[in-house]
């Protein structure tokens, strides 16, 4: 008797305060009629993310397709219109869905009198996107790494190249760190380098505005530059922002500071700073993105500098993609003996996680 009261005790003490712990599990109802239970992890591109249990890989679902949603989550939706809420999915009403406000920002409620639990309704054209809103660090990084790797028997020619993206999603803003470094070595040469990284910070505001803060750092071999890194703010907006393609403006402010070969001292310089970034995802298995930047000295005349970037990606199995990139930065005053111009293209083949 005294080992059952134990037996009993012990669950109710350590396994009985678990129960309910699970995370909530929502309801997808096709119009086919097919019904799917698993939890809801994003949508983006028109395809809505949702993790089950009977597979390790999560399932892809045709947004479109979807009839109905029963969900006790919190998402961060992202419209058309440019707003950002966090609310809860309630139903399907047709082609729209209404939505429950669980979270509004303090301008939404000065502004707009929108309070938590007000009722929304939205067509799937208006939304753009939404990701589940967790407390955990973890669930709002994404990225990818990706690697790339050239052998030739002429002068022992090995070339190496690196790649990542990470990303952290926050309610209101995104921060994304950014490298790309290529290494070449050959046989009595001195080993030729390019290394590009930053870390970016988005801060959105109402109408499809933001805020932008930037550092970034560049070095490479064609130009004698062995560092130049970059204070960039500014303010951007979205052009355009839909399911399909994403172009946005950004001007802005940058510190220039450059450390050249053969030189001892660091120059200094004020630029404007104008950028533009166009990203098309109209394709089932292709993103491109691209991303040119001009800048104009104020403290250096009639210096200007141009920074270019064209990224293809292919989906190949699952998370693994191939990417085909170049890069192009141009100075019309180089520091002497350097070119004018520095460029790479690289493949390289990469996970998503």
């Amino acid at each position: 008797m005294d080992h059952i009261r134990r037996s009993c005790l012990f669950l109710l003490v350590f396994i009985v305060p678990f129960i309910g712990w699970t995370s909530p599990l929502d309801t997808l109802q096709l119009v086919d009629g097919t019904v799917l239970v698993g939890q809801i992890k994003s949508m983006e591109r028109g395809l809505l993310v949702l993790k089950v249990d009977f597979s390790e890989k999560n399932l892809e679902v045709n947004f479109s397709k979807i009839s109905n949603i029963k969900s006790d989550q919190s998402f961060l939706v992202s419209l058309e219109n440019g707003r950002h809420i966090e609310a809860e999915i309630n139903q399907f009403e047709g082609d729209s869905l209404n939505f429950k406000i669980t979270h509004p920002t303090r301008r939404q409620q000065s502004k707009y009198g929108i309070k938590t639990g007000d009722f929304f309704r939205y067509s799937r054209e208006d939304i753009i996107q939404f990701y589940q809103i967790s407390e955990s660090i973890k669930s709002r990084i994404d990225g990818e790494i990706g690697i790339g790797f050239n052998l030739a028997k002429a002068n022992n020619l090995r070339q190496y190249s690196l790649r990542d993206v990470l990303r952290y999603n926050g309610n209101r803003f995104m921060l994304v760190q950014y490298f790309n470094g290529i290494r070449s070595i050959q046989k009595e040469t001195i080993p030729i380098y390019r290394y590009d990284a930053s870390m970016v910070g988005l801060y959105y505001l109402p109408k499809e505005w933001f805020v932008m803060g930037l550092v970034s750092f560049l070095s490479n071999t064609q130009q004698l530059l062995d560092l130049r890194t970059g204070y960039k703010v500014g303010f951007g907006k979205f052009l355009v922002y839909s399911n399909k393609a994403t172009w946005s403006f950004i001007g802005g402010v940058n510190l220039n500071r450059e450390k050249f070969k053969e030189l001892s001292t660091i120059q200094t310089s004020t630029e404007g700073v104008f950028t533009s970034q166009f990203e098309v995802k109209d394709f089932s298995v292709f993103d491109i993105i691209s991303t040119l930047s001009f800048f104009n000295s104020f403290t250096e005349a009639n210096r200007v500098r141009t920074d270019f970037r064209l990224d293809i990606k292919y989906d190949l199995l699952d998370d693994l993609y191939l990417k085909l990139g170049t890069s192009v930065n141009y100075d019309n005053q180089p520091t002497e003996g350097a070119s004018k111009t520095d460029y790479i293209i690289q493949t390289t083949i990469g996970w998503i996680f």
